[in-house]
């Protein structure tokens, strides 16, 4: 009779909400790890450097820097992680901020702060690492306006290219499990188990990534790290049927959210 040993699942491990200019390289992002520090450094796929974050593993602190396309510094910013497993960010604030020209606009927290790119707007200032006051932000066809007080966000509103205002109080929410995770992570369970019913040994682990469209359906899934290529079409049928998702919101619409998960089984 098969057993399952352990299926474990680091849940949630990333929500991608913004867009952005680059497109990533197939294995960004690259981890270097030792006793103390983990390094992560996110790569395009020209193979220049998007950004790079360094976590002390034992006091639990980060700092990130990131890169403009012509390799400029864009901001660096610091934070606190609630631990090793999640490593949830706390308390982030930014040190430092430059334009494309390599003009620094916020020093030592302090300053104003104007991006642009092909997709967004955003613009407002920073008061000892934390936005405070009005920020502007706005895409093709929709305008923002956000109070903030202390690093959070007090009131947001948006209107639309039809003049429809959007009341908001969160920046962003990630799409909900319905049923909550451990019931995803049990569907996962339970047919993966039926599927290989055949006493087919599966241990390894997996990296998925996918995609919560605005109806809360699952879709462009993609096996960045495979185990064969059967689990790879059973695991991507199953979250293609899983529906207890309720979408992402960024700024009171609905969004497609991109998801980062590492899977391990050893089920035999």
């Amino acid at each position: 009779m098969k057993k399952l040993l352990i299926l474990a699942f680091i849940f949630a491990t990333s929500h991608f909400f913004a867009q952005e200019e680059y497109v990533e390289h197939p294995k960004s992002p690259a981890i270097k790890e030792n006793d103390s520090i983990i390094i992560l450094s996110r790569i395009s796929k020209e193979g220049s450097l998007i950004s790079e974050t360094t976590i002390n593993k034992k006091k639990l602190k980060g700092f990130r820097t990131t890169y403009y396309k012509n390799k400029n510094k864009h901001f660096t910013e610091e934070f606190t992680i609630s631990n090793l497993a999640s490593k949830k960010i706390l308390n982030l604030k930014i040190i430092s901020a430059w334009d494309t020209d390599n003009v620094q606009t916020v020093i030592e927290g302090n300053g104003n702060y104007n991006y642009e790119n092909k997709y967004y707007k955003n613009s407002g200032t920073y008061l000892n690492g934390l936005k405070t006051g009005i920020w502007k932000y706005s895409t093709e066809n929709n305008w923002c306006t956000e109070l903030y007080e202390n690093g959070k966000l007090v009131s947001g509103s948006r209107r639309d290219k039809e003049n429809k205002v959007t009341i908001y109080k969160e920046i962003e929410t990630p799409p909900l499990f319905t049923k909550g995770e451990v019931h995803f992570k049990n569907y996962i369970i339970k047919n993966m188990i039926n599927l290989n019913s055949n006493e087919m040994v599966l241990v390894g682990n997996m990296d998925l990534e996918f995609v919560v469209d605005i109806d809360g359906k699952i879709t462009d899934v993609r096996i960045l790290k495979k185990l064969d290529s059967i689990t790879t079409d059973q695991i991507t049928s199953l979250l293609k049927k899983y529906t207890f998702i309720k979408p992402g919101y960024q700024r009171g619409i609905p969004v497609r959210v991109k998801h980062h998960m590492p899977v391990s089984f050893d089920i035999r």
